[in-house]
């Protein structure tokens, strides 16, 4: 009985080694995965655009910072806190767009090849200088009355079904 023993318990660790070998190979081939480093030489320079100044740069990092406090006092569970930082992080996001976009702006223009001619259309640009046709145009009628807005609609419908009525279709 010995013997029937050691024979059961040879085969069981021959069994047990050649599962562990198998398991090995298979974790070696299918598990295993190797890290490739890209060094210096392999990475793709960046190019910075020409807008990004140090002082938008400088601006970036502070709008960073503001988030990150943020979602800090959310974790914490201040929320008075997060909303200040909220109200900061969006106030300098804003004013980052607004530098951006001005250098954008200023760089294009200075490599516009018409920048003679449009010289003040580009001043009014850069001073944030909009025409909104909407507000500035008033309607007269016959008369020259302004018309109010209110009645608008009325009158260039009457106005404009009169002349459309009184020429035949073609």
């Amino acid at each position: 009985m010995e013997d029937k023993l050691r024979s059961q318990t040879e085969n069981l660790k021959g069994n047990i080694i050649q599962l562990k070998n198998m398991m090995k190979d298979v974790a070696n081939t299918h598990i295993m995965t190797k890290l490739r480093k890209r060094t210096k030489e392999e990475m793709p320079e960046l190019i910075e655009p020409i807008w990004l100044t140090e002082e938008i740069k400088y601006r970036i990092s502070v709008r960073r910072i503001f988030n990150k406090e943020r979602r800090k006092a959310e974790i914490e569970g201040d929320i008075e806190k997060a909303n200040r930082y909220k109200d900061m992080y969006d106030n300098q996001r804003k004013r980052v767009q607004g530098m951006v976009q001005e250098r954008k702006t200023a760089d294009e223009i200075r490599n516009d090849p018409n920048r003679r001619k449009k010289t003040w259309k580009n001043i009014k640009r850069l001073k944030g200088e909009t025409i909104n046709s909407k507000e500035d145009v008033i309607i007269h009628d016959g008369d020259g009355k302004p018309i109010s807005k209110e009645d608008t609609p009325a009158n260039l419908e009457t106005f404009w079904k009169a002349v459309y009525t009184s020429h035949e279709n073609k």
